[in-house]
């Protein structure tokens, strides 16, 4: 039996699954702070980049949570897949995939990558 459960980053880091129960993550885009937040524009301001040095860190940090929640439910062999094309069109997007190939066991594809 498959199931596909669709659901934002937000609510999946905040899930909980059956262990060892996932085959696969897809990341459609990657789960960014909404660039017009007051908060964290407003914070992004202490930083020379506040993409590089405040933005960026916290998309890892959050990919971060993500990924441990997923080793959690993931299934042996369970793959990653990230769908968004900024991973390839982007200089940022080379960083990140860089970081998610250092994560032991962790197995990241895409169609786009």
């Amino acid at each position: 039996e498959n199931t596909v459960l669709a659901v934002t980053a937000w609510t999946y880091e905040k899930m909980t699954l059956a262990p060892k129960t996932a085959d696969a993550l897809v990341v459609e885009k990657l789960p960014f702070d909404h660039p017009g937040d007051i908060v964290l524009q407003e914070r992004g301001k202490r930083f020379a980049s506040s993409f590089e040095d405040y933005q960026l860190p916290r998309l890892l940090g959050r990919l971060f949570r993500i990924l441990d929640t997923f080793a959690l439910q993931a299934k042996a062999g369970a793959r990653i897949t990230v769908l968004d094309e900024r991973m390839r069109t982007k200089q940022y997007g080379q960083q990140i995939l860089g970081y998610l190939k250092e994560i032991k066991g962790l197995n990241v594809s895409g169609d786009r990558l």
